[in-house]
């Protein structure tokens, strides 16, 4: 893969073959952990909580075994529905939607982070396509014309996230100390925690106000879509791998 193939490419899975032994194991979770948050509205509480020993684990807060209890609950999870959606809505989307959180607490991070990518592009698919038909049972909707749009989307979404983690792995990103001022280390850590990326343009305001020239990172921070908890931008100014 060549930086112009990185900055392009709509399929996570591809990219993720490219970053085996290229990206830490944080980051590889953290973007499983981002792309089950895209379907978190088919979760129920006992797979919601898994997926958020999934993210503590990335973070190193957790240990292995309970990383381990974590994915036995998330496999004996049933199958109740939540009650803001039909169960016409859910009913297909749900299964891989699980499966995402069981896979998301994997062994291996890469494979957390492949097996994510996969089982909730899937949820998320299904329950595009099936929103559809249940929302307009009359307009004759085109299952494959819809299939196809939704796969598209998601993958390409899913790209974004794992840029928004890895950023650019063909250029060697390096804040100066004279951008690293103790105010622009407490907006991040403010982003970080309250995942308040709206914060976003503003961290790239005061970094050019220090002098920072770096167009990754500037045009990083202005974008306004797909940031994710492990973005590159934050973690380079928190010192996080």
């Amino acid at each position: 893969m060549t930086e112009i193939d990185w900055l392009s490419c709509t399929d996570p899975a591809r990219m993720l073959e490219f970053l085996k032994g290229k990206a830490s194991d944080r980051k590889l979770r953290l973007f499983a952990v981002a792309c089950c948050e895209r379907v978190n509205q088919l979760f129920i509480p006992e797979t919601r909580q898994a997926l958020a020993v999934a993210e503590q684990f990335a973070e190193g807060k957790v240990t292995s075994p309970q990383r381990k209890q974590a994915r036995a609950v998330a496999l004996r999870a049933g199958w109740i529905k939540p009650p803001a959606l039909p169960l016409e809505l859910i009913r297909h989307a749900r299964g891989p939607a699980k499966s995402a959180v069981c896979d998301v607490l994997a062994r291996k991070a890469i494979d957390a982070a492949t097996g994510a990518s996969r089982s909730a592009c899937h949820a998320a698919i299904v329950l595009s396509v099936n929103s559809q038909i249940v929302e307009h049972p009359h307009a004759g909707v085109d299952w494959l014309v819809a299939h196809e749009a939704a796969s598209k989307n998601e993958q390409e979404t899913q790209c974004e996230i794992l840029r928004c983690c890895i950023g650019n792995p063909f250029r060697t990103a390096v804040l100066e100390v004279a951008w690293r001022v103790s105010e622009v280390v407490r907006l991040a850590q403010v982003i970080y925690d309250d995942r308040d990326f709206k914060l976003m343009a503003g961290l790239a305001k005061r970094l050019t106000e220090l002098g920072c020239t770096n167009a990754d990172v500037l045009s990083h921070c202005c974008i306004t879509r797909q940031h994710v908890r492990g973005c590159w931008v934050v973690d380079l100014i928190l010192g996080k791998q």
